[in-house]
């Protein structure tokens, strides 16, 4: 696993390097049983990510639509800490502008992850 660790490690220099700082914000709502209702407090993961755009022969109109990005999120968070999966709805800051995920396709070798490549949207 050291040879993977080592990798993710190298992930998260090069995405701060390289990239910008980024926030994931997760609709973390938790079931009240009291109440029947969804608490939707969001939670906020601050990172880094490196912002990719699409080649014009990716963007079919369906799947991946004109404006869309590919963010490749570093591993671990400015905390330390592991950077939780981007759900579909789930949004993200970077640059200023707010993102939302479409999909996320983590990489992770042999149970460590090496980042995330997300598909995010204007929105």
């Amino acid at each position: 696993m050291a040879f993977y660790d080592d990798m993710a490690a190298l992930s998260v220099e090069m995405a701060e390097e390289f990239g910008a700082p980024c926030t994931l914000i997760k609709n973390e709502g938790e079931y009240d049983t009291a109440t029947s209702e969804v608490d939707n407090a969001p939670a906020s993961h601050e990172g880094y990510a490196i912002r990719t755009d699409y080649k014009l022969e990716d963007i079919d109109g369906t799947m991946i639509q004109f404006g869309d990005i590919r963010l490749f999120l570093a591993p671990k968070t400015t905390a330390g800490a592991e950077m939780p999966k981007a759900e579909q709805g789930d949004k993200i800051l970077f640059d200023g502008s707010y993102w939302e995920v479409i999909r996320d396709d983590v990489k992770r070798p042999a149970t460590v992850t090496l980042g995330h490549f997300v598909q995010a949207r204007k929105g």
